[in-house]
């Protein structure tokens, strides 16, 4: 059959080439190529005349088919790296993982990732690492929990979780399993690093992409705690108390307001602070403000009118005595005043009245005596010259017990001689004191604890009475009476 001339011209090309590529592997080999194979060479008639011998042809023939091995070898290396090479182009970044966690229902973003792809199999990967930030992200909300939970897409990786405290000291070190479980002692400050990582294969023979991926957070617990004051109206004279529960601060609240205070003292369930309100208080609206922790309320008592009775006089001796002021009283009582305020005795049991007979009052809290006043001032209760009682001055019956209105520890009980007496001061703690000037016989010691209904004295003719905390008085009657609603909060 015969081909048209083009493919005929094609065939015979081919032909060629397959015969020159023979004649040039066979050269390479170095095998004689026939007796009619021309040379000019001198050195080449040598040769011909001079016979080959078996070793020469075996030599030539082991040379020639390792360089055909070798021609091979090189040629699969080749094709095999390129091979490789678009398989490593084929681990694309879209092949990492993707990993997200939550912090108390906050997503978190990832601070750095090393992942190894597999390209071929497990004994060769492409590696894609990338550090976002080596400082820690700050969480923007606040955790109000001291069991946060924290999240993550998927179970199949190994995890580690290390938190610190402010001081870097580490308070857990675990896996996410285990922090499930785990409660904050305290609020505060923390700094957080999860590693989530990939070791090896799952399944036996395959390939898996490993490494890690790492998060670096700072984060605060600041639980909201409940602040009330016990009343929002409270008369002169009176006591306002402030509780704080669901704190989890190691250190007391604090307040500022003008009213003097002895501060926060741990009660059962919380904190409370006692607010005296002097006799003489203005009137209107006080501001409080509170911090426990990073918390901060403002709290707005209204002060009243304490409703005091004035007594008017023409003359000096028929005031009451002994009157001891405010500032009168003694180095040894005033200097307890100012001491540290010990922890609320008075929870037990309240307080009661601590005589056994019906009160005779010659003073109460917070009346006024002139002496002098005209018909127009006594009738606008104005004009100067009188003074106000801080405390009560009792008629009493000589050889009347004294018992303890709370419990406490008795901070001094000796005779100061003058319109003092026979003195008895009980701390019934939080900065809260019952003095009693001019008893008769002390049963009791400085230093002893006493218990509420506990007989401490006996009363003179007159017995003086006053209830502090801290330097400022407030009124006795209305504590023992019940009246007073401040100090029912411990």
């Amino acid at each position: 059959m015969e081909l048209p001339p083009i493919d005929e011209k094609r065939l015979l090309d081919m032909t060629r080439t397959v015969q020159l590529s023979v004649e040039q592997i066979t050269a390479n080999m170095d095998i004689p190529a026939g007796e009619d194979t021309d040379t000019s060479s001198e050195d080449d008639a040598a040769e011909d005349d001079t016979p080959a011998t078996v070793g020469d042809v075996v030599r030539s023939g082991v040379t020639g088919m390792a360089r055909w091995l070798l021609l091979v070898v090189v040629f699969v290396l080749v094709v095999a790296g390129i091979g490789v090479a678009y398989l490593y182009r084929s681990a694309t970044p879209d092949m990492l993982p993707s990993i997200r966690v939550t912090f108390a229902g906050q997503t978190l973003e990832p601070s750095a990732y090393k992942w190894h792809v597999p390209v071929i199999g497990n004994w060769f990967k492409r590696t894609y690492a990338e550090t976002y930030s080596s400082v820690p992200a700050v969480l923007e909300d606040p955790i109000s929990t001291l069991s946060p939970d924290i999240t993550i897409s998927s179970t199949n990786y190994a995890t580690q979780l290390t938190v610190t405290d402010a001081d870097k000291e580490t308070v857990f070190e675990g896996t996410l399993s285990e922090f499930s479980g785990y409660c904050f002692d305290e609020t505060g400050t923390y700094t957080a690093k999860l590693v989530a990582s990939v070791t090896g294969s799952r399944a036996a023979g395959a390939a898996d992409i490993t490494g890690s991926e790492t998060w670096l957070f700072t984060f605060d617990i600041a639980i909201e705690p409940s602040v009330y004051l016990s009343e929002n109206t409270i008369e002169q004279g009176g006591v306002a108390a402030i509780r704080v529960t669901g704190s989890y601060e190691n250190d007391a609240p604090t307040l500022t307001t003008t009213l003097k205070n002895q501060g926060f003292i741990q009660s059962s369930n919380g904190w409370v602070c006692y607010l005296p309100i002097p006799w003489n208080a203005a009137l209107g609206t006080e501001t409080i403000d509170v911090q426990v922790g990073r918390y901060s309320t403002t709290l707005y008592l209204k002060v009243t009118d304490g409703g005091f009775s004035y007594k008017d006089y023409s003359s000096q001796s028929q005031r009451a005595t002994p009157y001891l002021g405010q500032d009168d009283a003694p180095t040894k009582v005033s200097k307890l005043f100012t001491a540290a305020p010990t922890g609320i005795s008075w929870a037990d049991a309240g307080f009661v009245q601590p005589f056994l007979n019906r009160l005779n009052t010659t003073l109460t809290f917070g009346a006024t005596e002139y002496v002098g006043r005209r018909y127009s001032e006594r009738s606008t209760n104005t004009g100067a010259g009188g003074r106000t009682s801080t405390n009560v001055i009792l008629s009493t019956t000589r050889g009347e017990l004294v018992i303890a209105p709370a419990s406490g520890q008795i901070d001094l009980a000796e005779d100061l001689g003058g319109d003092y007496g026979t003195t008895l001061v009980i701390d019934h703690g939080a900065g809260v004191r019952t003095i009693f000037y001019g008893l008769s016989d002390i049963d009791i010691k400085a230093g002893q604890q006493v218990k509420q209904g506990q007989t401490l004295a006996t009363c003179g003719k007159t017995t003086v009475v006053e209830m502090r905390i801290g330097t400022v008085p407030i009124d006795p009657i209305a504590v023992w009476r019940g009246q007073c609603n401040g100090l029912k909060y411990y």
